[in-house]
């Protein structure tokens, strides 16, 4: 040992607690990735204080391109590490950006077969550093397009942490803050030594650095919960809630339904997104406007051919004196009856034929979106819907299919117009068929709602 290898010891050392305390909360969207990356600073770190403790060439040598393993693995693992820091349950799964050890794996290679072609380092030669054999090694040129890649990766992933930091909360934007600094610690560090600017030459400094950024980086764990599990999302409660949840902006446009909503009126999402309610619930009771106090109330309103009697409970928000929207809670009264006389007499429970929804592309006649009723009532699933056109997925035929298309284009809109529509089972049922042209977000669909003929 000696008082360069020293330090890269404790350097590495420090690395692996760190990555230890990482792997202690794996179960965090993210944690794994922390851990390899620390793991690496201590390979990086190990690597280096071994390359000081002999002074033969070959030595040095050897342990510097065991190092590599470590050098080439921290920028893609940074990358990784902010998106599934910054995404969450969104992120991608790594195995879907395997593309991106393409580089580091053409950069072990190239290390590991320097001596055939020089490319990497086009000199290596030992100098003394403090009356210590250190290796002084010139840079090829494939050695700067490693350097790029790892630099682009690096300063990627500060991108996506630096968006994360402002767009977050004060307790999330410590936590950013805390691995932006720990990077810019690591990347002063190996910039100051790839670009020549230290007092002194063959010395990589850059492992040193690394007790400084895992110190950083187990403070953040400690001090601001770095890898604690993420608050679960408004939008994931209001999901899974029971009660149908429609919500309005401040301009009366809807912003949320929940799937609770979408069951019990067949509307989804996509269907009423962004549109007043009087456009996306027609013929529902006027209750949708700018409520200043909470206010319950019962409406009737009809889906399909059914009577739905509904408890509205309607929440107004406020922010600081300021309207910001309505929350509507549905709660069904009743379960509705049959529709069908004979059913009722029979003493049968019957499932009615609910109104179906579609929504479809205008150009390319792809179905975009479906309601539930769509699948109950075709017996389709929406994996093989979505994606189709009405003709490919055999819900109509070609004759049916030109005459609706005439209609369109002639008037720019259809009203009750009576089609035979066929189930998954090629049973065909006579439907009332509405279609309306809109555009959203620069895009034109149709909007498709068709009730069962009596």
């Amino acid at each position: 040992m000696n008082v360069i290898a020293i330090p890269f010891f404790f350097s590495a050392l420090l690395s692996a607690a760190v990555g230890y305390m990482a792997h202690q909360r794996k179960n965090v969207n993210g944690a794994k990735t922390l851990m390899w990356i620390l793991l690496s600073l201590t390979v990086w770190s190990g690597s280096a204080m071994m390359e000081n403790l002999n002074r033969a060439a070959g030595w040095h040598l050897f342990w510097a391109q065991v190092g590599y393993f470590g050098v080439v693995s921290v920028p893609v693992l940074w990358v990784l590490f902010t998106i599934q820091y910054s995404w969450q349950e969104k992120a991608p799964h790594p195995q879907a950006l395997w593309w991106l050890w393409i580089v580091p794996l053409l950069t072990l290679g190239m290390v590991w077969t320097n001596s055939l072609h020089f490319l990497h380092w086009s000199e290596v030669q030992m100098t003394t550093f403090q009356g210590m054999h250190v290796q002084d090694v010139e840079h090829g040129p494939y050695f700067w397009i490693h350097a790029i890649y790892s630099y682009a990766n690096i300063i990627i992933g500060t991108v996506i942490f630096v968006r994360k930091a402002i767009q977050a909360d004060d307790s999330s934007r410590a936590q950013a803050s805390i691995m932006l600094t720990a990077i810019f610690v690591l990347f002063l560090g190996n910039g100051l030594y790839v670009f020549d600017l230290l007092p002194f030459k063959g010395l990589d400094i850059t492992p040193l650095t690394f007790t400084l950024t895992s110190a950083i980086v187990a403070w953040g764990l400690f001090r601001f919960r770095l890898l604690s599990a993420p608050p679960i999302s408004t939008e994931t409660i209001l999901q899974n809630l029971e009660q149908s949840l429609l919500v309005t902006d401040a301009e009366m446009r809807i912003v949320f339904v929940n799937a609770a909503f979408e069951h019990l009126t067949g509307i989804t999402p996509a269907m009423a997104y962004d549109k007043k309610p009087d456009q996306a619930l027609l013929g529902w009771p006027p209750i949708f406007d700018v409520h200043k106090n909470k206010v319950e109330t019962e409406i009737n309103v009809m889906s399909g051919n059914l009577q739905m009697e509904l408890e509205v409970c309607i929440s107004p928000l406020w922010r600081e004196n300021v309207y910001n929207g309505c929350i509507y809670a549905f709660h069904p009264l009743k379960t509705p009856a049959s529709p069908t006389p004979e059913a009722d007499r029979m003493g049968q429970e019957t499932k009615p034929s609910s109104a179906i929804f579609l929504v479809v592309q205008h150009q390319s006649g792809k179905i975009q979106e479906v309601n539930s009723a769509f699948l109950f009532n075709t017996g389709y699933r929406r994996a093989e819907s979505i994606g189709y056109t009405p003709l490919q997925l055999g819900l109509w035929d070609i004759e049916t299919r030109a005459s609706v298309t005439r209609l369109l284009r002639q008037n720019h809109a259809i009203q009750d117009y009576t089609v035979y529509l066929k189930t998954k089972s090629g049973k065909a049922e006579a439907w009332m068929l509405s279609i309306s042209l809109l555009t959203v977000h620069g895009e034109e669909l149709q909007f498709w709602a068709a009730r069962p003929v009596q």
